[in-house]
């Protein structure tokens, strides 16, 4: 994979114009049919400055894609002290649907039907990473894997297809909103998932 190293204001700005053409790209043609020539000449740059940057375009969606998803991995590890819950109310919930809302048109772009079909499973396995290594250290001997595994699989896949759902609906992502709702999901996922025997 070749890449510039220099990160400069020039390198940006390439680099955003890129990243722009792609994002506008996706809008109306699925990621498999995008060639270089119509993403360069929508970026207004020459074949040799994208190639410097990316090796091809699926190297350049997964830079967008991983962005997204050290995003979020970022805020959820800064919660490593917050209480997993407060009245009801779910920091790492929150923390998924503010990069949700500060990034909705690139990621309903992903998650459409011109996207990439793994973003998705992607974005999910990185919350749940991420939440099992929180609630590890915070239960300490008292974490169960596997009862936590099933109430992960119910809240983060339910919570993300509802933010999905939003989204392909162009409907607004009030992060304080969605976080409520969603974390009334979480509350029931622990009263159902947390007290089964497994």
């Amino acid at each position: 994979m070749r890449k510039v190293s220099k990160d400069n204001r020039s390198t940006r700005r390439t680099r955003s114009a890129i990243r722009e053409a792609l994002t506008e790209m996706l809008a109306v043609k699925p990621i498999g049919k995008i060639t270089v020539q119509e993403l360069i000449d929508r970026a207004n740059i020459c074949r040799t400055t994208f190639y410097a940057h990316y090796e091809d375009i699926y190297d350049l969606l997964g830079e967008v894609e991983d962005d997204i998803l050290a995003e979020i991995r970022a805020g959820l590890e800064g919660l490593d002290q917050a209480p997993i819950r407060v009245d009801e109310q779910y920091p790492a919930i929150e923390a998924v649907v503010e990069v949700y809302a500060r990034h909705e048109n690139l990621i309903r772009l992903l998650n459409g039907p011109n996207g990439d079909p793994g973003f998705d499973a992607r974005l999910q396995d990185t919350i749940y990473d991420v939440t099992r290594q929180l609630r590890m250290v915070k239960e300490g001997e008292a974490f169960d894997a596997e009862r936590h595994r099933l109430y992960s699989c119910y809240v983060i896949s339910g919570g993300i297809s509802v933010l999905n759902r939003m989204l392909s609906a162009n409907l607004p992502i009030d992060p304080s909103e969605a976080g409520r709702v969603l974390g009334a999901m979480a509350a029931a996922g622990e009263r159902i998932f947390l007290d089964l025997d497994v």
